[in-house]
């Protein structure tokens, strides 16, 4: 089996959807290892985005491909270990025995101890996220 990124915000309830631009209700999802494309940080935060786990893979338009924008997780960080958080996340996909990656805000279950929380999860990245 192949490994996964798991992600759970809140608790699945009626008001879960499984997609949303902003992020809002997307409560939980599991995402392959292999479509991380970047881990990018700010003060107290890393994003995670991720490649054709949206939606839809590709779109076509009159002049050919159009950039679809990937899908983001936030995940808050203790202060100041913003780096840590990501090698942490680099040594677990180097790691052959571990098959899933959890942040899980409900249990409080990170593989990282440098993280806190998972703020979000977005299908609609955008230039400014």
């Amino acid at each position: 089996m192949e490994k996964l990124f798991v992600f759970r915000v809140s608790d699945i309830d009626s008001s879960s959807v499984l997609f949303h631009a902003s992020g809002t209700n997307v409560d939980c999802v599991a995402i392959p290892a292999r479509k991380l494309s970047s881990i990018r940080c700010r003060e107290n935060r890393i994003c995670l985005y991720f490649d054709s786990a949206g939606k839809y893979d590709q779109q076509w338009d009159h002049d050919g491909f159009v950039n679809l924008p990937k899908t983001k997780i936030e995940l808050t960080t203790r202060e100041g270990q913003e780096v840590k958080a990501i090698n942490d996340i680099i040594s677990d996909l180097n790691k052959t025995n571990v098959t899933t990656i959890t942040f899980d805000a409900i249990r409080k279950s990170y593989n990282t101890n440098a993280v806190t929380g998972v703020s979000s999860i977005s299908d609609q990245a955008t230039d400014e996220s």
